[in-house]
Order: C-alpha cells, then sequence, then structure tokens
C-alpha cells in the first residue's frame, strides 16, 4: 500500500518539484536563520525512511540480481538514518557527516528532478 501511494506521487511532477523547493527552504532556515541541525535530521529522516520503506520489498531480489546500485542506495540511507538518530541522541556523531548526508540527498533529488522534468516515461520496458 505504502508503495503504491508513493508510485502515485512519483508519477506527478510537481511532486519532485515540491521536495527540492521544501528541502531548499528547510537548508536556507538551517543556515541563514540559524534553525540549527534538527531540521536537517528531520529531512534525513524523512528521505531515509521513505526510501527504505518504498525499496523494502525489492531489496532481496536486488541483493538475488546483485543490482548493486539499489542496493548502495539502501546502505546509504540506512547509514544516514542511523547517524541522524544517533546524532539526536547525542551520540558524538560530527555534524558534518549529518551536513554531507542532507548535502548529498538534496543533490539526488535535484537530479531525480532534472531528469522527471526533461524526460517523459511513458514504460519502462
Amino acid at each position: 500500500m505504502f508503495r503504491n501511494i508513493l508510485d502515485a506521487l512519483i508519477e506527478d511532477k510537481a511532486t519532485h518539484v515540491i521536495n527540492v523547493v521544501v528541502q531548499f527552504g528547510i537548508l536556507l532556515w538551517a543556515v541563514a536563520w540559524r534553525g540549527g541541525i534538527k531540521p536537517i535530521l528531520a529531512v534525513n529522516f524523512v528521505l531515509s525512511i521513505t526510501v527504505l520503506l518504498y525499496n523494502a520489498t525489492q531489496l532481496a531480489t536486488a541483493i538475488q540480481y546483485q543490482e548493486y546500485p539499489l542496493v548502495g542506495l539502501n546502505l546509504f540511507e540506512l547509514a544516514i538514518l542511523i547517524a541522524s538518530a544517533a546524532k539526536l541522541y547525542g551520540l558524538g556523531v560530527p555534524s558534518w557527516l549529518v551536513w554531507i548526508a542532507f548535502l548529498v540527498n538534496f543533490l539526488i533529488c535535484i537530479a531525480l528532478m532534472l531528469f522527471v522534468l526533461t524526460f517523459r516515461i511513458d514504460r519502462l520496458i
């Protein structure tokens, strides 16, 4: 069910634009208006959990057929989730690590948005 909801959102191009605009707004808030690291942690949590839940049903198949990019993405998002949780609970994770994770996710979302807005995909096969 969760995957079906996300599939419907992903098909809508506005979702990608809204995602990037919200991330940019949170970045501005955290940097320019000194909102702290908690908004960044929130974005890291939401994106990581969303990606992990979306790919949860396909992960075993991806490992079986050696689809390393999908496995790597899930491992990256799991590392972000763990680092963000550890930072939130004060376990000594450096802030720069959380910021780099946010920026990498932000750049991936920008690239995905540009791809979706540039190409029209009617079917995968």
